[in-house]
């Protein structure tokens, strides 16, 4: 089993030299100033990461920080062919193209996850996601509006990337709502753990705030 590390850095950063729990890795750019290196899965979901950042200057920046992984990856790419495929077989367990109770959890324990470490650095915040969805329960209409509006919550206490899509509105009964309501928590996570880690450079903070919205 692997684990996905990202980490959002300033776009004049060119090069990273980077270790993972002691161990030499190789962190890729991706895009839009993000950095991603795929790493083993440590037995306590946790990780000490450190890097050096260099710009095209040759001036260098330090990261060294123990992240704590809690979090149940989303799914951000459910497709059309998955949502057809959980049609024709509704009775298939676990359909990644339909809404499940263990989605409907995974959304609401991450959103719980976003508001602890929120209430951790000094944000205030108060939501209260449904994390026991069994297989049997039907969601109602206000149910379901109550997730977009904690997620509108979250979205206000805290900041986005300028990607992140908007929060969807009910009903949630297109694919691309359910791939939304993930991206928008899993966008949120990756800027808090930042803000936490940090990054500094000439004895500053550097964190590439500038780039949010």
């Amino acid at each position: 089993m692997t684990q996905e590390i990202s980490i959002y850095l300033r776009p004049d950063i060119s090069y990273l030299a980077a270790t993972v729990n002691g161990v030499a890795t190789e962190f890729n750019y991706v895009g839009a100033n993000m950095w991603r290196a795929t790493v083993p899965k440590s037995a306590d979901n946790t990780y000490h990461v450190f890097i050096t950042a260099y710009n095209s200057l040759g001036l260098s920046s330090v990261f060294n920080e123990i992240l704590t992984f809690g979090w149940v990856t989303g799914i951000t790419d459910r497709t059309l062919t998955d949502a057809l495929f959980a049609k024709r077989n509704p009775n298939m367990p676990g359909l990644k193209g339909a809404r499940n109770a263990s989605d409907l959890n995974r959304v609401g324990s991450n959103m719980i996850i976003l508001q602890n470490l929120l209430l951790q650095y000094g944000y205030v915040i108060s939501i209260q996601p449904k994390t026991d969805w069994l297989k049997s329960d039907v969601p109602r209409m206000a149910d379901i509006q109550s997730i977009l509006n904690q997620i509108d919550i979250l979205r206000e206490t805290f900041t986005v990337l300028a990607t992140t899509p908007d929060t969807p509105e009910i009903p949630i009964n297109l694919y691309s709502k359910m791939n939304d309501i993930e991206r928008i928590l899993e966008d949120m996570y990756l800027l808090i753990n930042n803000m936490i880690a940090g990054f500094i450079y000439s004895g500053e903070i550097y964190s590439g705030e500038d780039d949010f919205n």
